[in-house]
């Protein structure tokens, strides 16, 4: 089965997506256009090559994290300043397709694009604002670590992301 990835456009259907999430949903269907028009983020949605239906999505914006508030074993490598990053700020896969490894796929993506992005500017690494214990747990697995103050929002630096998906 062939799956593209695409930046979110006027053609996508977004008013069948559902994850289950309604304020993933919500966004989707009323704002992740309206953030791509004014430059804030980028929403790009997973389908199948032959259906038209996003299976799952995800968006991405610039941020800079204070370093204080990061995981105490990353404290060192840090200056005294903010830091840039890559916010992945939401990924939702629909209700009917969770379960087959579609959110591995959309953060991957989302990885090679800040990687790629990481070539040209600097993005020292992915930050990800986790909507519940659960996605914070999915985030774990692939080397993410929560923030001192917050274990709904994770860090990796994307030197750690890269050895981890390539290896």
């Amino acid at each position: 089965m062939s799956l593209k990835f695409e930046l979110l456009s006027e053609e996508h259907n977004r008013t069948d997506f559902d994850c289950g999430e309604e304020a993933l949903n919500l966004y989707l269907t009323h704002f992740a256009r309206q953030d791509i028009i004014r430059e804030l983020a980028r929403t790009f949605i997973i389908r199948k090559a032959t259906v038209p239906k996003i299976l799952g999505y995800y968006s991405l914006c610039s941020a800079s994290i204070d370093v204080a508030a990061l995981p105490e074993n990353l404290l060192k490598k840090f200056p005294k300043r903010p830091v840039p990053v890559a916010r992945l700020a939401r990924l939702a896969v629909d209700e009917v397709y969770q379960g087959n490894g579609y959110g591995e796929l959309l953060l991957v993506d989302a990885l090679y694009r800040t990687s790629t992005a990481g070539e040209q500017i600097g993005i020292h690494g992915m930050i990800i604002d986790a909507k519940h214990e659960k996605a914070s747990q999915f985030y774990r697995k692939y080397g993410f670590q929560p923030f001192s103050n917050n274990s709904l929002t994770l860090f990796s630096s994307l030197k750690d992301l890269r050895g981890n998906f390539t290896s």
